[in-house]
């Protein structure tokens, strides 16, 4: 299962409960509560918040007719295909073992996914055909390997893989047709790859040397010494960490807490090893990615306990105007191939993640699945508010206040 949406849910129930203080310890799933207001408000046992589905992956197939998903629907996460405009689901896995998402291929629609055995945690890659084989592209019983993302043309894929050295993940890089690995960087540092040019030739790597401090370095894989450039020199102790290169491999992007109170995108320009700012905000940047062509700049800001996500065009500078959503948080964006559909999740207090897909530039996006328990209704649940107060010392708190719907000032 999905731990943290499994574990949000009930922290939803917890909530309901701890509002009534009277929650049912009977098997019933649903106990009414009648405030001062004559307000009804059902509330519902952990087992039924248990029952709603948990969903993740937003990867476009070639054509952008369908979305590769994983869903626990089954008592066990399973690989589906989700019709992009009807939400009819195909399911394509059938393991013992959850199986995760990675995404399609670019050119046709064999899909790479990953598993463990058993729950050892020891994650293979795979590659489903499209006759629905399957085959294991990292076999080994002491084997971790992880996909670390494709070249621009499609041709080759990148993974990290400890096969050599059980304490290194070294990174190679599979012919998409014949699945031939070529080893490309031996890991004996003990980095972390972070990100790989769309061209194949630099890698981005970083090393965490405490809870305070890390360091990115550049890997440019045509010259003969395959030896890592520190490009995030520092004398006090500060985060870098590599988000992404630039559609044309010109430049990487990297966050940083070395230039203000909070994380910072920054950019640097692999040809004249110039660093220049990218992103700020009030608050810490969490992550940023663009579209394959790289028109559409995907950014997150972790604001007052929500994460805020904007896309931006950048052919205009300007973000993109969005059709009117449920509310909610917004993640998991995802582009097709052709960039004319972007596929997304919402998710809130009172609902669990959602798949949208929205036909860039309409006016309205088309919900895809329904994952909350059917015995659940959405109007019963208490959305949260951002409240702060002030402490002994003057210093300010802000914190996340869920206030029950049955509340009121003699309760």
């Amino acid at each position: 299962m999905n731990n943290r949406l499994k574990f949000a849910a009930l922290a939803c129930a917890v909530s309901i409960a701890l509002s009534g203080c009277s929650q049912s310890t009977s098997t019933t799933a649903v106990a009414t509560v009648q405030s001062q207001q004559t307000q009804q408000v059902n509330t519902y046992n952990a087992k039924t918040f248990f029952d709603t589905t948990a969903i993740m992956g937003s990867s476009f197939s070639p054509s952008g007719d369908k979305v590769l998903v994983s869903s626990d629907e089954s008592g066990i996460y399973s690989l589906y295909e989700v019709d992009a405009t009807t939400g009819d689901k195909t399911r394509l896995t059938n393991f013992a073992d959850s199986t995760y998402p990675v995404r399609y291929f670019p050119h046709d629609e064999r899909v790479l996914f990953t598993k463990d055995s058993g729950g050892n945690e020891r994650f293979h890659v795979y590659v489903r055909e499209l006759d629905g084989t399957t085959k294991d592209l990292t076999p080994g019983d002491e084997t971790r390997a992880r996909f670390a993302g494709f070249t621009q043309d499609g041709s080759q894929f990148f993974i990290t893989s400890n096969q050599r050295d059980a304490k290194f993940m070294d990174l190679y890089r599979v012919d998409s047709k014949t699945y031939k690995i070529t080893p490309v960087y031996q890991n004996t540092l003990g980095l972390d790859v972070g990100a790989i040019s769309p061209d194949g030739r630099y890698i981005a790597l970083s090393k965490n040397n405490t809870n305070k401090d890390s360091d990115t370095f550049i890997l440019d894989t045509y010259k003969k010494t395959l030896k890592p450039q520190l490009i995030s020199k520092h004398d006090t102790p500060a985060q870098y960490g590599p988000e992404t290169f630039s559609a044309d491999s010109k430049s990487l992007y990297y966050s940083t807490d070395a230039k203000g109170e909070f994380s910072q995108v920054w950019r640097y320009d692999l040809a004249s090893g110039e660093h220049s700012p990218a992103l700020k905000d009030d608050w810490d940047v969490s992550f940023i990615y663009f579209s394959k062509s790289g028109r559409y700049q995907v950014s997150g800001v972790n604001a007052d306990a929500n994460t805020k996500v904007t896309v931006i065009d950048t052919q205009t500078g300007k973000e993109i105007a969005m059709p009117q959503l449920p509310a909610g948080n917004l993640r998991g964006v995802n582009f097709s191939a052709d960039e004319k559909s972007m596929a997304f999740y919402l998710n809130s207090d009172t609902s669990p993640s959602n798949l949208f897909v929205w036909q860039v530039g309409s006016n309205k996006a088309q919900r895809l699945t329904n994952t909350l328990s059917k015995e659940i209704d959405q109007n019963d649940l208490v959305e949260s508010t951002i409240v702060r107060f002030k402490s002994f010392d003057g210093l300010e708190i802000p914190g996340v206040l869920y206030k029950p719907k049955q509340a009121n000032s003699n309760n």
